[in-house]
């Protein structure tokens, strides 16, 4: 739902899917609900319901068209992250540097469904300003409306939207780069402490409370302060 948020504006991430499916199919009773629910000034905590994860599915390829057409051309890269899950800032700025966003990467924590390795949408997804343009160059190519009516049609057969947007990359030359365990889709309390994760920067953690992303916050921040002078952090966040 649009709106404005301690100043922030909020998206309606499936807003330019069309009418026909967002008017009658199933997986979207609880987005009619909504705009219902706020049509008649009713209480929004006041809906509930079961159905958000088949909601959820369909934010995944609009979003990221959505967004490459609303950011400026000094965006380097595009990071998508759920609401629970942790973002280490400093780490993330760190390990872009590595990188060459002229290049196209689409970095994900790596899972497969079928024959399709994907980008776990909860561990968090970058992908830098080349793959997004190849993306977008191959929707134009293909003409807009034509390509949004086939994605949609394979959305609504699919049951996981992060694996979707791995096959609208995949056509647009775009495969997958395996970025797991630097973007991890456990939290502190259950990820193991093994061989398998040593030496890798966390960058994203998934399935974190609120009380959780506050702590990881005041430990990144407190240690950063401790550990790094202002004008190397400066410094960091400037230079990519």
């Amino acid at each position: 739902m649009e709106q404005t948020f301690a100043d922030y504006p909020v998206y309606d991430a499936v807003k330019n899917v069309s009418s026909s499916f967002k008017e009658t199919h199933e997986d979207f009773e609880l987005y009619r609900k909504l705009e219902q629910y706020r049509e008649d000034g009713t209480d929004l905590s006041k809906l509930k319901g079961d159905r958000s994860w088949n909601l959820d599915k369909w934010k995944f390829v609009p979003m990221v068209h959505a967004t490459y057409e609303m950011a400026p051309d000094y965006i380097d890269w595009f990071v998508y992250i759920e609401a629970d899950t942790s973002l280490a800032w400093v780490n993330l700025m760190n390990w872009l540097k590595t990188m060459n966003p002229k290049k196209p990467y689409y970095l994900g924590s790596q899972n497969v469904i079928g024959e399709t390795t994907f980008g776990h949408g909860g561990s968090g997804i970058v992908v830098s300003r080349k793959a997004q343009k190849m993306l977008a160059e191959y929707r134009k190519q293909a003409g807009e409306e034509s390509y949004d009516k086939e994605w949609e049609q394979i959305t609504s057969n699919s049951c996981c939207g992060d694996e979707v947007l791995a096959k609208a990359f995949l056509q647009a030359d775009v495969p997958l780069t395996a970025a797991w365990p630097i973007l991890q889709g456990e939290k502190m309390a259950t990820v193991d402490f093994t061989e398998r994760h040593w030496c890798s920067p966390p960058v994203a953690m998934h399935h974190v409370s609120p009380v959780e992303v506050n702590s990881l916050w005041q430990f990144q921040t407190s240690w950063v302060e401790s550990h790094v002078s202002c004008r190397e952090v400066i410094l960091n966040l400037f230079s990519i």
